[in-house]
């Protein structure tokens, strides 16, 4: 759906009141002009979850953290139990979405350890940041190197978990943790190429890589218990002409 021509795009601040005044349940109804929208089931889909991610960030975003200062740094072993709990949180906000079970919290109390993320800060082959505001932990992002996967033949570096707490989504977080990981990927390998799989069914997760670059590649599955869960498998490549982004400074 386009912007009709004739009417003036709002700031960001005016289009988040549009969303909840109501205005954009009705132009999703009836259109811009009143006639009324030819949109399939996964238009419709996407755009009530742009509209619940507007009123979800308004709701729960701390005052003022869109404009707070987003310290990230590598991460050391006083986080390890900090950034177990987070990523337990995160994951499970985004996941468990029809409750909780035993295969759900077997996977988060198993993978998501203290020990665990101590191993990997300790781990020569991988790269731990975390993000700061207020001297509290809201988000990390792991980074392995030589990791092979098929579908990118290119490069080894993976981008495994890149984490944001639900509140600070939307604030700048996710792409500050990014840019430092294009930066420390750089560093150890010169080459700012990495790749990464994400679930199809997380459209906000999809559409912030898109937007910073990353272009698909393939599909791949993530295994729990029984369940099959596709992922697209994205990568950034240098010279790829739909992944160009700028240096970091």
């Amino acid at each position: 759906m386009t912007t009709p021509t004739t009417m003036p795009v709002p700031e960001k601040k005016d289009r988040l009141e549009a969303w909840h005044d109501g205005s954009a349940i009705c132009l999703i109804a009836v259109g811009a002009h009143g006639d009324p929208l030819d949109l399939g089931e996964g238009d419709v889909r996407r755009l009530i979850e742009q509209l619940e991610g507007c009123l979800r960030q308004d709701r729960k975003a701390p005052e003022n953290a869109a404009r707070a200062h987003i310290a990230v740094r590598p991460a050391v072993a006083a986080d390890a139990r900090t950034l177990a709990a987070l990523a337990i949180q995160v994951w499970l906000d985004t996941y468990a979405t029809d409750g909780m079970n035993d295969l759900l919290a077997s996977h988060v109390l198993g993978e998501f350890t203290p020990a665990k993320f101590a191993a990997s800060i300790e781990d020569a082959g991988a790269c731990l940041l975390v993000a700061e505001i207020d001297r509290h932990l809201v988000g990390y992002a792991l980074v392995r190197f030589g990791v092979a996967q098929p579908l990118v033949a290119s490069t080894d570096t993976e981008l495994c978990t890149l984490y944001v707490q639900e509140p600070f989504t939307g604030c700048g977080v996710g792409s500050a943790l990014l840019r430092e990981v294009r930066a420390a990927v750089r560093e150890r390998t010169g080459i700012e190429a990495l790749w990464l799989s994400v679930n199809v069914r997380n459209r906000r997760a999809c559409d912030f890589y898109e937007k910073h670059g990353l272009v698909e590649k393939g599909r791949t599955h993530f295994i729990l218990g029984e369940g099959r869960h596709e992922n697209h498998v994205l990568a950034l490549i240098p010279g790829d002409s739909r992944a160009e982004l700028p240096p970091v400074p």
